[in-house]
């Protein structure tokens, strides 16, 4: 319950009245009481002043009655003992606080102020906080107005003491600048705080392109009397200040995002309004490194342009038709075959970004090379100068292999060259043919070639329909030759006596019937057409050879190997000896003479003579070996062979010529088997000895190796004056070789 003044005073008269008897509803000060008031004192002028007592004249007074009431005068309120008198309990009986002071903390000087108040908004979480020197506990209120701006608060102390207490702000300030809010009460409590100038955010942040107007971008501001130098425009724009706004405006000279600052004037502070623009550069675009050359009909390695800025391409002019442009990641591209002729000046407009761009070029589209035919396509002699066969050429810039005798299918001796767009084909062919000749162009356009034909003529003539081998004085097989070109033939030359050469019908035919033996290389002229052409052949009239049975005629070769083919064979000299051949060996061990005399008779002994024998199988009766040193034909003659020739031609077919003397120089004997028309002619050329090589028996016996072994030595067939027969020795001797027809 509530206890007020006025239950105070009835309490103090009901208990003097108790105290005295006095009759009920006493009326002091009146005629009649209230009808509730037992004791009404009734006054317009004068109070009821009970006992005033320190605090400590207060706590004095012994065992003070529940209900005592006193006014203490320390705490300057009435106070009433709600206790009992053993436990007095004194409360003030006042509804307001008891304040000495307000102030900061320690309760002196100003208060605070928190918050942030702008001019002309409403403020917002704003207060203010003041230290109050509370003297008895309380309710307390304050209210302080300044500038449109309203502090207030209230609230209840419960004990004495320097206290803080809020009070929070409304309303909307008026000015900006520095204010000092006191409240209205006494003691009165102040606190100062600053109220600011405001500007709003950018009406926009624009991004627009160089050298384009600028939209005005304005702030509104409150407070604030003028703006003062702005920082941070790009070149060609400026600020202005009127009514409260800040209006931007202007066309930007520079590209890039600038942040700006413009401060406001006035009692305002550090306010500043701030925003960006962006100014983009006008679009780029890349120029081509090089005009670019292609091949009409010829699909187009893109060619392309790097951009920035823009975000494609408007419809490009001057591309030749064929060819179209597409952009896609800042990358113009061009492609496409062209399909016609020229250079083309082409311009492609960038499209977005900023600025009229366009990528500028130049194709130029080649036409296809073109060649003409030949001049003529000549027929002409094997070397015979050309006459000049020429090409003319659109486009090319040159050929493959100008120069070169025989290239691109000309004939061997005949070149190519180009020059003023002319190919000119000269020389003088040196084989005979038919060249179809292609001569690539070079440079221009496309795979184009000079074609054409060059025939080039000469006699010709096969080879022998045959190489016949026939016995001296029997009949030969012709022998035919077909030719082209040739009107006839000249003189033969190397035909065997008794054989002779005719043409007719484009054919050469030999005929006859060799009188003479030896092996014929014949040579025969062509006559008329083209070129020095001769029909080639061999003939091998057989002479050189002995019976080795009634009726069985065996061919030998007329000479000893090694020795001179050209020499006569049937006359004993020193050039018809020939070399020594170990048994089984393919090569030469030991040479025969160079000459007559002593010093080239070569007789001495041999430096590393080979004293290891052949393997008993480097030669074979039933075959002829790789070891047999014969030429093709002829191989080493079996013992059976040798004994044959021996058995089959007795005196006087079998005669022994020349001087029988032991002799290096002796080259004057030998042993001649005669048959008819042939014969068989072998020098007594002795033999090298199987320890050191050196001469032996020259003059006085022939020797000839058989492949023929005997153990551990071989046959051969020896002969010497009036004797003739089979002999063994040791393969290591070295023996001459007379070779017989396979």
């Amino acid at each position: 319950m509530k206890i007020t003044l006025r239950h105070l005073l009835a309490l103090c008269l009901l208990t003097s009245l108790i105290a005295t008897r006095l009759p009920a509803q006493t009326v002091i000060g009146g005629t009649t009481p209230h009808p509730s008031a037992e004791l009404d004192v009734q006054s317009t002028n004068k109070g009821l002043l009970p006992p005033r007592l320190t605090t400590a004249e207060r706590n004095a007074i012994a065992e003070p009655a529940t209900g005592l009431l006193i006014f203490n005068t320390t705490l300057n309120c009435i106070e009433m003992n709600v206790g009992v008198p053993a436990q007095p309990i004194w409360v003030c009986l006042s509804t307001a606080a008891g304040v000495t002071a307000y102030g900061g903390p320690g309760c002196s000087g100003l208060g605070s102020i928190q918050g942030t108040m702008n001019a002309g908004f409403p403020v917002s979480g704003v207060t203010m906080t003041l230290y109050a020197n509370v003297t008895w506990p309380g309710i307390w209120s304050l209210t302080a107005t300044q500038n449109g701006v309203t502090f207030s608060g209230a609230g209840n102390f419960t004990s004495p003491g320097c206290q803080p207490i809020t009070l929070t702000a409304v309303g909307t300030p008026i000015a900006p600048g520095t204010f000092t809010w006191t409240t209205g009460t006494q003691p009165a409590g102040s606190a100062s705080g600053v109220v600011n100038c405001t500007v709003s955010g950018a009406s926009s942040t624009p991004t627009v392109c160089i050298n384009t107007p600028l939209p005005d971008i304005t702030h509104t501001t409150t407070g604030a009397t003028g703006i003062g130098t702005p920082t941070g425009f790009p070149a060609g724009v400026t600020a202005s200040w009127q009514g409260n706004v800040i209006t931007i405006s202007g066309t930007p000279e520079e590209a890039g995002v600038f942040g700006y600052s413009i401060p406001l004037e006035g009692e305002c502070g550090s306010i500043w309004a701030a925003g960006n623009i962006t100014v983009s550069p006008d679009d780029v675009v890349s120029s081509l490194t090089s005009d670019y050359t292609y091949c009409i009909n010829t699909p187009l390695s893109v060619t392309t342009h790097a951009t920035t800025g823009a975000t494609g391409i408007g419809t490009p002019t001057g591309l030749p038709a064929g060819l179209t442009a597409n952009w896609q990641y800042n990358t113009l591209a061009i492609s496409g075959t062209a399909t016609e002729v020229g250079t083309f000046n082409y311009s492609i407009p960038l499209a977005g970004g900023c600025g009229n761009v366009e990528a500028q070029g130049a194709i130029t589209v080649k036409p296809a090379n073109t060649v003409s035919p030949a001049s003529s396509n000549p027929v002409l002699c094997i070397n015979t100068p050309l006459t000049a066969i020429t090409h003319t050429t659109t486009g090319a810039t040159g050929i493959t292999n100008a120069g070169v005798s025989g290239a691109n299918g000309l004939p061997a001796g005949v070149s190519a060259a180009w020059a003023g767009n002319t190919i000119t084909i000269s020389g003088t062919p040196t084989v005979a043919g038919i060249y179809n000749y292609s001569i690539p162009l070079e440079g221009g356009c496309g795979s184009f070639f000079a074609v054409g034909a060059i025939e080039v003529l000469t006699n010709t003539v096969s080879a022998a329909s045959t190489t016949p081998v026939v016995s001296i004085n029997t009949a030969l097989p012709l022998i035919t030759l077909t030719t082209t070109g040739a009107t006839g033939i000249g003189t033969p030359t190397g035909l065997p006596a008794g054989v002779t050469a005719s043409f007719a019908g484009d054919v050469i035919t030999i005929s006859g019937t060799p009188t003479e033996g030896g092996i014929f290389n014949y040579s025969i002229l062509l006559t008329g057409g083209c070129g020095n052409v001769i029909a080639l052949g061999t003939i091998r009239v057989k002479y050189c050879g002995a019976y080795i049975a009634p009726g069985e005629w065996k061919e030998f070769m007329c000479h000893n190997l090694g020795a001179d083919q050209s020499a006569d064979p049937f006359t004993p000299r020193w050039r018809i000896n020939g070399d020594y051949y170990q048994w089984g060996r393919a090569a030469v061990a030991a040479t025969g003479p160079t000459g007559p005399s002593s010093g080239e008779a070569n007789a001495g002994a041999i430096a590393d003579w080979n004293t290891i024998p052949a393997s008993s199988g480097a030669w074979q009766d039933d075959t002829k070996t790789a070891n047999d040193p014969c030429p093709q034909g002829f191989r080493v003659p079996t013992i059976s062979h040798w004994m044959a020739v021996i058995n089959s031609n007795l005196n006087p077919n079998r005669t022994y010529v020349g001087n029988w003397e032991n002799n290096a120089t002796n080259y004057s004997s030998g042993l001649r088997v005669e048959s008819g028309s042939t014969v068989l002619f072998l020098p007594s050329s002795g033999n090298r000895a199987d320890n050191d090589g050196s001469i032996g028996y020259r003059g006085i016996a022939g020797n000839y190796w058989s492949s023929t072994k005997n153990g551990n030595d071989v046959w051969l067939m020896a002969h010497s004056n009036g004797y003739v027969d089979r002999l063994s020795y040791s393969p290591n001797y070295g023996f001459s070789i007379r070779c017989i027809a396979e």
